[in-house]
């Protein structure tokens, strides 16, 4: 005999309750006993109401009498935190669980569930079991029903599952061991959407799951879910991810893919190793060619009978005058067409996924839907990219993604020079200065930056010395209004002139921190190399910016469009930095961590990993 014990969080639920807590009612419970728990939200519907009329006939005997049933209602943070106050609040005289799941209020447990999960769960080395995934409509009719994916134990506890393009272990498939669960430490209530992949993620850390032939619950699909918000799921998960996964090693190319880099030739467009390291860095080791144009793009199409062509920025095709931009396109599918005919093998590379000045948006969708369609490896920096993708085009080429990680920047071999401060008009080089990276330009949100930038100068909390320094020159697209505000402000400084990529590391890895702002992102490379030289960062909350930044860690997130949200994190890490040393030391070291933990090599593993497969 078995206890298990069922905990339901609902709020607002009253279209689907009743439904979800009869299908536990009418489980075959064998000799068996089951408590069933509904940890209610405070919810305003009827939902309260559904819920005692249930609990009043279990306790007149409908189903079977080995059902008991409790239920409360009280505030909490979110479903995780729900179903950990439930678990508190169901104690039942002479019942001690032996097995413990969740069932949302949306849901329905399957029939025979009890009676599969007794007979599993008997065998006493099994700690967790993942079941069928099936999901139903808001009707209940079945929708979908496959055997589970198995998912290797290495990638379960790296933390690599339950994101686009990866396997998942879904929530309405498991079951655990009531002392195990409790062992893995449960849930952690400040999570909304996440909280099941750090459960198990956690008790993979354990043991490893025992996958069954049965379904234990159907996952409902209908409008207004928490699962159907991607993006902050992912946000979440990455937190996660980075501070419970097991192992972070970097993982180096294995000898068929480092023979079919040697063996094929890989050619790059455009190539912009000239002023951005990104290519050179993701390349190296490999022989890799740099196209520059369309003309050598079309040459490329024309002669060359096998290897790889990697498309990365498309700004040189659509950044023109609508009809240069017209005709560049037509150019840039006939010279992509003919390389994929004559046996080039396309990757293309998601680094944002809309320009930054956003011309000629129809013309980019065009090229970014062809370029889905022709590549045979469509490449993103993290999941949060292809839901943003998926968000903005309605569509994504699930069989060709891969997802690998922006890589780190090196060091610079020497710290900063008198020289490179000179390029700012600075001559006391022990001056502390915030560094703002990058080109000075529109979607770089110039207005909030300016803003935040004059209330920080009036600011009695912003030493006298500190200056703004914007590692980077206008863009002809800085409006002459811009570059006015900013060149009358007395903190900031720019650079006179082209900075090399030495020089513009060592001028971050002299900054007491870094200063970000977007009007929209997908991927901050700045970021990246920011991290890199262990500088915090302050960054606003879009793209993948909340999944690397963590406050009070390696940086601070602000809401973005918000200049008091800004304003508030930058005086947030100057007394940090004024007042705990040892804590500011501490982010800057974790600023460090943050960036050690990516690769390149392991991105380009899986590309090439990708195509010879």
């Amino acid at each position: 005999m078995l206890n298990f014990l069922v905990v339901v969080p609902t709020k607002n639920s009253e279209q689907f309750v009743h439904e979800t807590l009869n299908s536990v009612a009418r489980q075959e419970f064998g000799v068996n006993r089951v408590h069933l728990h509904i940890q209610d939200s405070i919810s305003v519907d009827a939902t309260l109401d559904i819920v005692r009329d249930f609990a009043s006939q279990v306790d007149c005997g409908l189903g079977n009498k080995k059902l008991s049933i409790s239920y409360a209602s009280a505030p909490d943070r979110g479903m995780y935190d729900a179903i950990n106050i439930g678990m508190e609040m169901t104690g039942v005289e002479n019942f001690s669980p032996d097995v413990f799941f969740w069932l949302n209020s949306d849901d329905i447990l399957l029939p025979g569930a009890i009676t599969n999960l007794a007979k599993t769960f008997s065998d006493p080395a099994i700690e967790w079991a993942i079941g069928m995934a099936l999901d139903i409509d808001e009707n209940g009719g079945q929708i979908y029903s496959e055997q589970h994916a198995r998912i290797p134990i290495s990638k379960l506890r790296s933390g690599d599952f339950n994101y686009a393009g990866s396997q998942w272990i879904r929530a309405e498939s498991t079951a655990f061991r009531y002392t195990t669960y409790l062992q893995s430490g449960g849930f952690d209530g400040q999570f909304r959407l996440a909280g099941d992949y750090q459960v198990f993620l956690k008790l993979s850390l354990i043991t490893e799951p025992a996958y069954v032939d049965y379904g234990v619950k159907a996952f409902r699909k209908h409008a207004g879910q928490l699962s159907r918000n991607l993006i902050a799921y992912e946000h979440e998960r990455s937190r996660i991810k980075y501070f419970s996964a097991k192992s972070h090693d970097v993982e180096s190319a294995s000898e068929p893919e480092k023979a079919l880099a040697k063996n094929l030739p890989l050619f790059f467009y455009p190539d912009y190793t000239g002023g951005n390291s990104y290519q050179n860095l993701l390349y190296d080791g490999i022989n890799a060619t740099g196209v520059k144009d369309l003309a050598s793009l079309e040459v490329i199409g024309l002669k060359e009978r096998r290897g790889i062509l990697h498309i990365h920025w498309l700004n040189q095709i659509i950044g023109d005058s609508r009809d240069k931009a017209l005709e560049n396109c037509e150019r840039f599918k006939a010279a992509i067409s003919l390389a994929k005919k004559n046996g080039l093998k396309i990757v293309f590379t998601v680094h944002n996924i809309s320009s930054h000045e956003g011309m000629n948006s129809d013309l980019e969708t065009d090229i970014l839907n062809y370029l889905f369609d022709v590549s045979a490896v469509v490449h993103v920096h993290h999941a949060i990219v292809s839901y943003q993708i998926l968000n903005r085009y309605g569509k994504l080429p699930w069989g060709k993604l891969i997802i690998g990680e922006h890589g780190p920047y090196p060091e610079p071999a020497e710290k900063v020079t008198a020289g490179d401060l000179e390029k700012f008009d600075i001559v006391d080089s022990n001056l502390p200065y915030i560094a703002i990276p990058g080109q000075i330009r529109p979607y770089k949100n110039l207005g909030l930056l300016i803003d935040l930038i004059d209330e920080l100068d009036k600011s009695n909390e912003m030493p006298n010395e500190m200056l703004f320094l914007f590692v980077g020159s206008f863009h002809p697209t800085t409006s002459e209004s811009d570059r006015h505000r900013l060149l009358k402000n007395k903190r900031v400084r720019i650079a006179k002139n082209w900075l090399t990529e030495d020089e513009f590391s060592r001028i971050l890895m002299n900054a007491r921190f870094t200063l970000l702002s977007y009007s929209d992102v997908s991927t901050s490379g700045a970021l990246f190399h920011s991290l890199s030289m262990g500088v915090p960062v302050i960054a606003p909350d879009l793209g993948t910016i909340p999944s690397y930044v963590f406050d009070d860690y390696n940086g601070y997130v602000y809401k973005n469009h918000s200049t008091e949200s800004a304003r508030k994190a930058v005086l947030t890490m100057l007394r940090k930095m004024h007042c705990d040393h040892n804590s500011f030391h501490d982010m800057r070291l974790a600023a460090k961590t943050s960036a050690q933990r990516l690769s390149w090599e392991k991105t380009l593993r899986l590309i090439l990993s990708k195509i010879s497969n």
